[in-house]
């Protein structure tokens, strides 16, 4: 069986107007960090 995730990237449509309308990729590796320092920050509370 073919993977749908293969046959959805080669389609065009995966790609969003590239316009301005995507996101940073430092954005994604921020978030995570964000999250991390919350987390850290709410067990020191406790």
């Amino acid at each position: 069986m073919p993977r749908p995730t293969e046959s959805r990237r080669d389609s065009p449509r995966t790609q969003p107007r590239k316009e301005g309308g995507e996101l940073p990729v430092w954005v994604f590796g921020l978030v995570p960090l964000v999250v991390a320092a919350l987390m850290l920050l709410l067990a020191l509370r406790v």
